[in-house]
């Protein structure tokens, strides 16, 4: 699945966290920086996002996207659950129109292995359970033709697939690259077409010129969105400590095909006791593009 569907933090940042990662959601972001995180840590999360406007016609970019995640992670491995649910209306290479769905439910068991004092490698497997649907957009709001795509779907199939990521730096200056779903799962719809979760590679940069400033830039290379294909995505954000119990974080992303049409992100961290903070985000885009997400993240 793509990297921008969960992670409070992450996504207040507009996506530019790949070198960033050190809390349970590395798990599924960059495996390698789980070790970078706290001793022991727990993350419960929801994100929704839509572009375009749902109560508009089913044009072409119209799409939706939910999805829940747990993750867990304590030295030398983690633990993450994740299901992503995501409808859009799309164009085919012969130029047909169609609304595809989506469903995947995945368990990850991540581990870790540290390279010297600065370079970390880490492995997430997983078991994916997915459902694709189809549908013609027939419907006359955009709402509807997701709806009728997401009840098209077919039978569930079970796949396993495998992320990696590597992080090699210091506590000031990170690199790091992700890569995801490197054995290609597919599923078919009911029709026989199959949707991909298509590889995806991201290389980001990190730095903390003070403490409690963090600045990050993350860049795809040759990656895909399994409903809309090729999507080649820069992200740049930052992260603000402004107390003991408050962080302010803001960023944004684009297409590199569309530099004009970029994604804003504005997020916080409030601490409700020691130890458990209370992560949320929203973002904002051109064409009705927004999305939001809560998490609960706890570290020991």
């Amino acid at each position: 699945m793509a990297f921008e569907v969960v992670g409070a933090r992450a996504l207040g940042m507009g996506g530019a966290f790949t070198a960033v990662a050190d809390d349970p959601n590395a798990t599924f972001w960059n495996p390698a920086g789980l070790l970078k995180g706290p001793v022991a840590g727990l993350t419960i999360a929801g994100d929704r996002f839509h572009f375009r406007d749902p109560n508009g016609p089913p044009v072409v970019g119209a799409s939706r996207l939910n999805s829940q995640s747990v993750a867990f992670g304590a030295w030398p491995v983690g633990v993450s659950f994740l299901r992503v649910s995501t409808a859009g209306v799309v164009r085919d290479q012969a130029g047909v129109e169609g609304v595809y769905s989506l469903s995947t439910t995945q368990l990850g068991f991540t581990v870790l292995q540290s390279l010297g004092d600065f370079v970390v490698v880490g492995a997430t497997a997983k078991y994916i359970r997915g459902s694709a649907g189809f549908s013609a957009p027939a419907a006359a709001t955009a709402a509807e033709a997701l709806d009728a795509a997401l009840d098209a779907a077919s039978d569930s199939r079970g796949a396993f697939d495998l992320d990696l990521g590597i992080v090699a730096g210091t506590d000031r200056v990170r690199a790091a690259a992700a890569f995801k779903n490197l054995q290609r799962p597919g599923f078919k719809t009911l029709g026989g077409k199959a949707i991909y979760l298509e590889r995806r590679v991201r290389f980001g940069l990190s730095a903390s010129p003070r403490d409690g400033l963090t600045l990050a830039i993350d860049v795809d290379l040759d990656t895909a969105d399994p409903l809309v294909g090729l999507r080649r995505t820069v992200a740049v954000g930052g992260d603000a400590q402004l107390s003991a119990k408050v962080f302010l974080r803001a960023g944004m992303r684009w297409d590199r095909r569309e530099v004009k049409r970029p994604i804003g992100a504005f997020g916080g961290s409030i601490s409700v006791r020691r130890g458990l903070w209370l992560d949320g985000y929203v973002t904002r885009g051109r064409s009705r593009s927004q999305g939001f997400g809560l998490a609960l993240r706890a570290a020991m």
